[in-house]
């Protein structure tokens, strides 16, 4: 009978250790006004429901479920994530992926976005551990962003792209995209290192909306002159190009979005939680992405991108030579954060 005792005694001791460590594991921190957390987390006018510094990482885990001012970054991407995922599933039922070559860039774009929507999502949720966490993290969503703007060039030279302009590019289009979506990597972390201490300096996203419309320009020059082919044709409407009209509205609404801080300069302390001009961005990026399968599919389906030749080793190579320089940009990068950065994290 003692044994018997002893035994139900080690269980219920058992349980309340687990209850009191997964009570202490939930035990989430009060957010914080702007005035109580360090400058450079700061957003424009956004005032309170700051995350405290310096607190374990499995709290900064735990606050998915938290209300705080990035709550909803966080879960726009994180959703978006899981949406892509099951279009990529979709398709993969859909094309014979192993014989249809014009379902391989499909992949490779659906590739770059679920790696950019889970890096902005995790980034959103961690970066607020501390200053340095703040720079490095968010260097690490550039590469996130650089490999979607890859994605999309994969999309506009092998899905969308005017046949003319296709045989005219050529071989060169791939290499000169790799390189500008890495250039672009660059010039997204300088404009952090350089001006990331100042949440108002215009000059950061002055830079990164200047790069971004250069790779803009890129991903356009494959199907650009569908336009005006279509225009000067009697037998195509530019309706018919509607499904690439659409997406650019959403290229420039992100644009806008991204960059104005809009509605919340407009309303400060108002869309602490809900409204800020980045959920906006996040949103609308993500149906982006959506609609640039929609475009893939239509293009495919239409035989508008038959006259292309996708090579998947090729692509994968292009992609993986993207991403090695990426990380190894960041490696060397990191060593340019800010000195009181660093002596924040050793402290």
């Amino acid at each position: 009978m003692a044994s018997g005792k002893d035994a139900t005694y080690n269980i219920n001791n058992f349980c309340d250790y687990i209850r009191t460590s997964f009570s202490e594991f939930l035990k989430l921190q009060p957010t914080l006004h702007r005035d109580e957390v360090h400058r450079i987390l700061h957003e424009p006018a956004i005032i309170r429901y700051y995350r405290p510094t310096n607190q374990p990482w499995r709290y900064y885990l735990i606050s998915l479920f938290q209300i705080h001012n990035e709550t909803v970054n966080v879960w726009t991407h994180l959703i978006g994530f899981i949406i892509l995922w099951w279009i990529m599933g979709e398709l993969s039922a859909e094309y014979d992926v192993w014989t249809e070559i014009h379902s391989w860039p499909m992949l490779v774009f659906g590739l770059c976005c679920v790696i950019s929507t889970m890096t902005s999502a995790c980034v959103h949720l961690l970066h607020s551990r501390s200053v340095y966490h703040h720079y490095s993290l968010f260097m690490i969503d550039y590469v996130g962003a650089t490999v979607y703007s890859f994605g999309s060039g994969i999309q506009a030279f092998y899905a969308c792209s005017d046949k003319a302009t296709y045989e005219y590019v050529g071989s060169n289009y791939l290499p000169l995209l790799t390189f500008m979506s890495w250039l672009n990597f660059i010039v997204l972390c300088l404009s952090k290192l350089l001006f990331g201490h100042n949440p108002c300096d215009v000059r950061r996203k002055l830079m990164m909306i200047a790069m971004m419309t250069i790779q803009a320009a890129l991903v356009t020059l494959p199907f650009g002159p569908r336009y005006f082919r279509c225009y000067v044709s009697d037998t195509c409407s530019l309706s018919s190009l509607n499904h690439l009209t659409i997406s650019w509205i959403f290229f420039a609404s992100c644009a806008f979005f991204f960059g104005s801080h809009l509605p919340e300069k407009l309303y400060p302390g108002k869309c602490d939680v809900l409204g800020q001009g980045h959920q906006i961005f996040h949103v609308v990026s993500v149906v982006n992405q959506i609609w640039q399968f929609h475009s893939m599919r239509l293009d495919l389906s239409s035989g508008a991108s038959d006259h292309t030749d996708p090579d998947i080793v090729i692509i994968m190579v292009a992609f993986s030579v993207l991403l090695t320089v990426d990380i190894v940009s960041y490696v060397l990068l990191k060593k340019l954060i800010p000195s009181f950065a660093k002596e924040e994290k050793q402290s």
